[in-house]
């Protein structure tokens, strides 16, 4: 009901006490839609492939992963393979021309980009 809205004691008591109704909802998800979970972890990953065998899942986390960062730019290099155009730098602060000479290179991080892909 209304009062279940916000994060409140009574969302968490009619969340706890509510139904979950996945296979009902589910069955409204067209077919090849992209999903994307978004949760503390992927909880919900075995259970999608399963259900939705057409769709593709993206989890935005993974339960105890080292850097839930990298996991989140994973995902929205997913959703760019899958065709949509994240706009990626809203993530990132306008750079202000000229830098000021404190600013680190970042050259080093093509090189591990490349050693990520194609191995050392």
């Amino acid at each position: 009901g209304p009062q279940a809205k916000l994060c409140s004691a009574e969302y968490h008591t009619n969340n706890l006490l509510s139904p979950v109704l996945f296979e009902e909802t589910s069955r409204l998800i067209p077919n090849n839609a992209v999903l994307v979970e978004v949760a503390p972890h992927g909880l919900l990953q075995a259970i999608l492939k399963r259900s939705l065998p057409s769709c593709k899942n993206i989890a935005l986390t993974r339960r105890k992963h080292a850097d839930n960062a990298f996991l989140v730019l994973e995902a929205i290099g997913k959703l760019y393979m899958e065709g949509y155009n994240p706009k990626v730098h809203v993530l990132y602060p306008e750079v202000q021309l000229p830098v000021s000479t404190g600013t680190p290179f970042l050259s080093h991080l093509s090189e591990m980009g490349r050693m990520m892909r194609n191995g050392p």
